[in-house]
């Protein structure tokens, strides 16, 4: 049986662990010109049941005024995620200033 190891970069998002046999496949498209999906695979026949996937939607910046800045990820600081999946874009004040989806 191949050993299980626990992955720092994954534990971050939960505590899982892998095995040697884990794979990751990471693969982007673009949906429309404002909008790129982001699907993460994760698959160890070991450790998981089944692949373990996640999806994530980054926007381009639309409204007037808002721009896209480097972020210093610092103190376990993530991108907030709306409740329908994409990730939120904050106002100076740090409020979400997304428009709701239809």
């Amino acid at each position: 049986m191949a050993p299980v190891i626990r992955a720092s970069w994954v534990g971050s998002a939960s505590p899982m662990t892998h095995s040697d046999q884990m794979t990751v496949k990471e693969r982007f498209r673009l949906l429309n010109p404002n909008l790129i999906e982001d699907q993460i695979t994760v698959t160890d026949p070991v450790a998981f049941t089944k692949p373990w996937v996640v999806t994530k939607y980054f926007d381009k910046f639309t409204e007037p005024g808002v721009r896209a800045y480097d972020y210093g990820c610092a103190e376990n600081n993530r991108n907030p995620i709306g409740a329908d999946g994409f990730t939120l874009t904050l106002g100076s004040d740090g409020k979400p200033i997304d428009k709701p989806r239809p």
